[in-house]
């Protein structure tokens, strides 16, 4: 935040719904991808931030808007660096895929904070603009 002055994010239980623009951005980028390419249909999403609100907020409304799951971001037997993901936040309760999303804060791992998920699409099938005011309307 202190990088963007004057740069506010809205406060309270809309805040935790996440950063409006950086949900329809993931949205899109997530639309662009082929679930059947041979390279596995997968995008990382990534923040220079520490923020709940730009970051599991933001992976939590994905994951309920597109036909995507969180996968590790390390292999099997490789070093596991970072926090895990935040799967709850003061009342807000998220997806418990979320342990697979990492954390990197700046006085435990000595370097600027920031936030990385994974994610792996398994449908092209994108919802209609009906269901996603019913998606939208069930959550409120």
């Amino acid at each position: 935040m202190a990088a963007r002055p004057g740069h506010f994010l809205p406060q309270g239980a809309l805040a935790l719904q996440g950063h409006p623009l950086q949900r329809e951005l993931a949205l899109v980028a997530i639309d662009c991808i082929n679930a059947k390419s041979p390279t596995g249909g997968y995008l990382v999403y990534s923040t220079c931030s520490v923020t709940v609100e730009e970051n599991e907020a933001v992976v939590n409304y994905i994951l309920k808007k597109r036909a995507v799951t969180l996968v590790p971001l390390f292999s099997e037997g490789a070093e596991d660096i970072g926090r895990p993901g935040m799967t709850r936040y003061q009342s807000q309760r998220f997806h418990p895929s979320l342990k697979h999303t990492r954390r990197f804060l700046p006085h435990v791992h000595n370097m600027d904070g920031f936030f990385v998920a994974k994610f792996k699409k398994y449908s092209n099938t994108i919802p209609t603009a009906a269901e996603a005011v019913l998606s939208d309307s069930e959550e409120e």
